[in-house]
This record gives C-alpha cells, sequence and structure tokens, in this order.
C-alpha cells in the first residue's frame, strides 16, 4: 500500500492527493504534527510534505512525486501528448511559485491573531495533540513558521501582488474559458497544480478550505478576485475534474469528499 505523510489543510499536499486519483492509485493518508513533522518522516523525505512511500522508495516534495508517478504509472499528466509534454511541465513549475504565496498570505493574516495559526494547523488532529496548540506550543508553533515563510508585511504585500498575477496569467493562458485545459485538451499536472494551490483562496464547493474563515485581510484579496475569469477557471476544475476522479479512485468512500480531508 502507497503511504501519503501530509498535513490535510495543505495545498501541497493536495495537489498530490489530485495527482494520485487522477492516475487512479490507492494510497493510505497518515497526517503528521506541524512542527513534530520532520522528526515523523521517513528517512531521506526531506523534512517536509507531502511524501509518499510507495513499496521500497521515499519521494519528497509534490513536483518530484509528480515526476515519480509520471516515470512509473499511467496516465501521464507531466507529458499528456508528445508535443505539449514540455509546455505542461513548464507551466507546473512556473505557475507551482504561486504556492509560497497563498501561504504567505493566508498565514500571515492569521498570525496578527495569536493562536489563530496554530489552532488552524492542528484542527484535524486528536484532541491530545490539539493541546499542543495553547500556552507555550503557540508561540513555538508560530515563530517557526513565520521565520520559515518570512511572514513580514513587506512580504506579505509582494506574495499578495504575485497572486493577483497568476490569476491574470491563467485568464491568458485559457482565454478566459473556465473549460480550457492549460496544456492540450485533457488534464495535465499545470491543471492541478494551479487549481490546488489557488484552492485556498478560491475556496471552492467539496475543498478542504470550503468551510473555513479567514481574516479580513485574506477575505478582501477574495472578493477582489471573486469575478476574476481566473478565479471561475479554479472553481471549474474542482466541479468538472477533482470529485469525479476522486470517486472513481476511491469508490469506497463515497461522494462528496469530506472523509478525504476530515480525521475528526
Amino acid at each position: 500500500m502507497r503511504i501519503l505523510y501530509q498535513f490535510p489543510l495543505s495545498h501541497f499536499c493536495e495537489k498530490t492527493r489530485w495527482n494520485l486519483d487522477a492516475k487512479g492509485l490507492a494510497y493510505r493518508r497518515v497526517d503528521v504534527v506541524p512542527g513534530l513533522h520532520p522528526a515523523l518522516l521517513p528517512l531521506a523525505s526531506g523534512g517536509t510534505v507531502p511524501v509518499l512511500r510507495d513499496g521500497g522508495r521515499v519521494v519528497g516534495d509534490s513536483s518530484a512525486i509528480a515526476r515519480y508517478l509520471d516515470d512509473r504509472y499511467g496516465p501521464p499528466l507531466l507529458v499528456p501528448d508528445r508535443e505539449r509534454g514540455g509546455r505542461a511541465a513548464s507551466l507546473e513549475a512556473e505557475l507551482g511559485q504561486v504556492g509560497r504565496h497563498v501561504v504567505r498570505v493566508i498565514y500571515g493574516a492569521l498570525l496578527e491573531a495569536p493562536g489563530a495559526l496554530t489552532r488552524l494547523l492542528m484542527r484535524t488532529h486528536p484532541t491530545a495533540m490539539r493541546l499542543l496548540g495553547t500556552g507555550l506550543g503557540v508561540a513555538l508553533v508560530e515563530r517557526a513558521v513565520a521565520r520559515h515563510y518570512q511572514l513580514d508585511s513587506g512580504s506579505r504585500a509582494a506574495s499578495r501582488t504575485a497572486i493577483v498575477d497568476t490569476v491574470t496569467r491563467l485568464e491568458r493562458e485559457t482565454a478566459d474559458d473556465p473549460g480550457q485545459y492549460l496544456s492540450g485538451d485533457q488534464l495535465s499536472i499545470a491543471d492541478i497544480t494551479a487549481a490546488s494551490l489557488l484552492g485556498p483562496l478560491v475556496k471552492p464547493a467539496g475543498s478542504p478550505w470550503s468551510d473555513l474563515d479567514w481574516p479580513p485581510a485574506v477575505v478582501d484579496l477574495q472578493r477582489e478576485l471573486a469575478d476574476r475569469p481566473g478565479v471561475a477557471w479554479v472553481r471549474a476544475r474542482w466541479a468538472w475534474d477533482r470529485e469525479a476522479r476522486h470517486v472513481a479512485a476511491n469508490p469506497s468512500e463515497g461522494s462528496p469528499r469530506r472523509a478525504v480531508f476530515t480525521s475528526e
């Protein structure tokens, strides 16, 4: 059995979950504890999630996992056809940069209310683990996150601009058509990357973030983007490509997708 070590709310982990489901590959999810996760992951994982253990292979990083899965299993998502394959890989790398910007904007806003970020990170864990999100645990976790993601005001402002630029790029690549894929006429890793990593801001129905309430600074950005064709494209990928593929890959879980994202 394949094992995916993950954070349930991580959009990078969602990218890999979607990738696995699109290939029809069964896997078991193991939620690791934020802050303690480097010690809980398999050796050679790199210390960040997602991490996929596939038999004797351990692969970390969503992009590296995508390359590994394409090399070993079909259907190909990095190379949907000979002519467009290079484009899918190039867009995956370029659009993947938005993932860190989304984290910076959301986490930075959450840090303005002490304890809010830690409660979010721990929300899907058992009660005993959520206790780490109280008292001294808050300061330790949030200081580490702020340092890792550079959550100063200048970086957050630059990330906000980068997110808007990415939505504009999506609109240019798809000619404002929510039915248009980014590379050829079928789903590729480029589509999965963009739709997953912008997911926390768009909050598509059935996604891990659909029932979360974001701070005012994030809501302001959501309102600015709400009527953009690029946001309609993200919603379309979730509605047309994510739900059906998940159900096909996980028939025992059925629909909707809540079972994927909650362990409470």
